[in-house]
């Protein structure tokens, strides 16, 4: 929609509480302008794991910038201050803004030590003071300054008559980051059966409640081979304890692509299923499946790889959401109503 900058990230579902500090909430945000002049913006209920589906987002911190582009992700912990602007044009995407606990690798145990993302690839910000030097002193950019900030939903807003960005170094671990999906390192079955999603964890949140279980996981299905011989190849029809949102990313960032070109790629398109609700693959998928030879070769998606979004709480999509899927007739579900197509 046009008109809209980071400020107008909208709920597409949630579950929890953020002022108890439980669940979680999903934003969709479609951003055609920059945050105005003199503009900063934070999150008081939590960390945000910010996924862009389409286009670049250049994100000024408290603590150092960040060039976010397609294919990236980045997480900005709660309470940090940025500025986003859009450096390549209109971007649009997902947040996953996390309550409970923060986002952090998942726990390899056999897998060993150089899987899936590792420490060395995800890449923190050097401190980026906003001024200049004067006489030999620092001096920040200091002007009137309107910070907006998120609290329990809800946004608020206050002036204040110096530049939030005037960091001139810093240490520990409370930083923002971000990481390239290129990056990962996919793991999967060599031999028989196709692997449980969350072998292809990025990053996640867990609750300490049980094995098997997290606030959230972030996965991704990117593309990689699949070496399996006379095997089926997709998942078995199934159900999860997990209730999971599923969404595209485009990969590739060529203005030519058809994907970035908006003709045949309907915004947002994404899948949620709710906990032990049966899902799986379509009837016309399952018969390829069946009859397709099994030796080994690359699968891809061809421009775009697939988010997984896993969570142990049960996810209510917002009553906009809803409705206007409704109205547009995009809304539709599959038999016994197991799954919905947003």
């Amino acid at each position: 929609m046009d008109g809209q900058d980071w400020t107008d990230a909208r709920v597409l579902a949630h579950s929890g509480d953020a002022s108890m500090k439980t669940g979680l909430k999903i934003y969709i945000f479609a951003i055609t302008k920059d945050m105005k002049n003199a503009q900063a913006f934070s999150s008081l209920d939590g960390d945000m794991l910010i996924i862009p589906q389409q286009g670049a987002l250049d994100i000024q911190t408290e603590l150092g910038n960040l060039l976010v582009r397609q294919n990236e992700i980045a997480v900005i912990p709660r309470g940090i201050r940025h500025r986003v602007t859009l450096p390549t044009g209109q971007a649009r995407g997902y947040i996953c803004e996390l309550f409970q606990g923060h986002f952090r690798l998942p726990e390899l145990g056999p897998i060993g030590t150089c899987s899936l993302a590792n420490v060395r690839d995800f890449q923190v910000p050097v401190a980026a003071f906003d001024g200049t030097l004067q006489d030999g002193r620092a001096c920040g950019n200091n002007r009137e300054w309107q910070v907006v900030s998120r609290l329990d939903g809800h946004l608020f807003s206050c002036t204040q008559n110096h530049t939030p960005f005037d960091v001139a170094a810093w240490n520990g671990t409370y930083y923002p980051y971000k990481y390239d999906l290129a990056r990962f390192c996919v793991l999967g079955s060599a031999l028989y059966d196709h692997p449980d999603p969350s072998l292809f964890t990025v990053l996640t949140a867990p609750s300490y409640r049980e094995p098997g279980t997290g606030v959230v996981d972030f996965a991704i299905i990117p593309p990689r081979w699949n070496v399996m011989e006379n095997t089926y190849w997709l998942p078995y029809y199934h159900r999860n304890t997990m209730t999971e949102v599923s969404g595209p990313i485009i990969y590739n960032q060529d203005e030519c692509c058809v994907w970035n070109k908006g003709l045949e790629f309907q915004p947002y398109a994404a899948t949620v299923a709710s906990a032990m609700a049966c899902h799986g693959a379509p009837e016309d998928a399952h018969k390829k499946a069946e009859e397709q030879t099994t030796a080994p070769k690359k699968v891809s998606t061809e421009g775009f790889t697939v988010f997984l979004l896993e969570t142990e709480c049960p996810l209510r999509v917002a009553d906009w959401a809803i409705q206007q899927f409704e109205t547009n007739g995009v809304a539709t579900a599959t038999v016994h109503g197991t799954k919905s197509n947003l």
